[in-house]
């Protein structure tokens, strides 16, 4: 059976629909199906529930009917590939959250890396893959640096960190053999999924190719409107933080912090 954003991948492209299309549909449905939802899906992000899932699922199966005579997936398949993404998703957070066991020697000399320890050559090939999906000067880095509230972000700035999640996604059930490597590589990870999923509540523009807080809330819901530009910039400002002490981890480390990831 083929994974799940794998048989979304290929009902994506064989429906031929943009994301503003997707998005459109979402909203007239009462369903949130932003581009950044449905880019994370596409890439290995594991839905949270179905409701959603099933009304993209539904949209695009229609469209890929009458472009190409799409056969639709049994009854219960979508389903069974869903459950089966979830739990592999789970297993893995289990995995990685399980304390690391030490055999015991007979040396008395440590067996746990110390803090100024090297990196050991699985960890610099772990680092080197966050690297090129996230460098140090890549527009998001720059743009969040000099963006003092953060009510709207362009296309160029949000899709390489939704490039950078999904490589993150792909890369999880790899851990890192040094444990301070392991927790921070968490936190970014944690960081960046809990920063784009409060995106989903932007409205995407595909004619200036911004996203942003809808412009009504400014006058009709003034509270909500603040609250959400107060927990955009605070994500953001964290996002800055914990990808900062990475990167420092990754130095201490004597991992070559390469430009563009090269």
């Amino acid at each position: 059976m083929a994974e799940l954003h794998e048989q979304l991948q290929q009902l994506w492209s064989t429906a031929n629909k943009s994301f503003r299309n997707v998005a459109a549909y979402g909203k007239r449905n009462g369903v949130k199906l932003s581009p950044s939802t449905v880019k994370g899906w596409l890439g290995g992000v594991v839905p949270d529930s179905t409701t959603a899932l099933t009304a993209l699922v539904e949209y695009l199966e229609t469209a890929a009917e009458r472009e190409s005579g799409w056969q639709r997936l049994p009854g219960g398949e979508w389903a069974a590939l869903y459950r089966a993404a979830h739990e592999a998703k789970v297993k893995a957070r289990q995995k990685t959250s399980a304390p690391a066991t030490t055999p015991q020697r007979a040396s008395s000399a440590p067996t746990l890396q110390n803090s100024t320890s090297p990196a050991q050559p699985g960890d610099i090939e772990k680092a080197r893959r966050i690297l090129k999906a996230f460098p140090l000067d890549a527009s998001w880095f720059t743009s969040f640096e000099h963006q003092a509230s953060f009510h709207r972000i362009h296309d160029s700035v949000q899709d390489p960190l939704y490039d950078g999640q999904n490589v993150l996604a792909r890369n999880y059930k790899v851990r890192f053999l040094d444990p301070d490597l392991q927790r921070q590589s968490e936190k970014f990870h944690d960081t960046v999924n809990a920063f784009l999923h409060s995106l989903d509540h932007m409205d995407a523009d595909g004619k200036s190719g911004y996203s942003q807080i809808p412009t009504e809330w400014r006058r009709s819901f003034r509270d909500q409107y603040e609250s959400l530009l107060r927990k955009l910039s605070g994500q953001r400002d964290e996002l800055m933080t914990e990808y900062g002490a990475l990167i420092n981890l990754f130095n201490e480390r004597g991992i070559p912090l390469l430009p563009n990831g090269s």
